[in-house]
């Protein structure tokens, strides 16, 4: 969509440095049209500048959604599973267990 909109913007510049130099060119100028003319391509060239500006922006926020979804995956890929045996035999538990705690006589 931005590039439509920049094409279009570039075409009416084209257009108003055109009307510009052929208004510049005439032996009789008038003075209205010659500023109007000026002043046509330098509120398109600041209107350029905040399409590129948006282009920008657009560009960093497709970045940072990139990285962020890079990094939510690389969290959940490589969170330790941490699995705990419960399950205890009986003559474990009379000997004391894995671990070498006495069990009560």
């Amino acid at each position: 969509m931005t590039d439509i909109r920049r094409m279009r913007v570039i075409s009416i510049y084209e257009l108003a440095q055109i009307k510009l130099s052929s208004e510049c060119v005439q032996a009789d100028h008038n003075l209205l049209l010659v500023v109007g003319h000026t002043n046509l391509p330098d509120s398109l060239r600041l209107h350029l500048g905040y399409l590129d500006l948006e282009d920008e922006i657009q560009r960093f926020d497709e970045e940072l959604t990139g990285l962020k979804m890079k990094e939510d995956n690389r969290e959940t890929n490589s969170k330790p599973s941490m699995v705990i045996d419960l399950s205890v035999s009986v003559e474990e538990a009379e000997e004391g267990g894995e671990y070498g705690v006495p069990s009560r006589p």
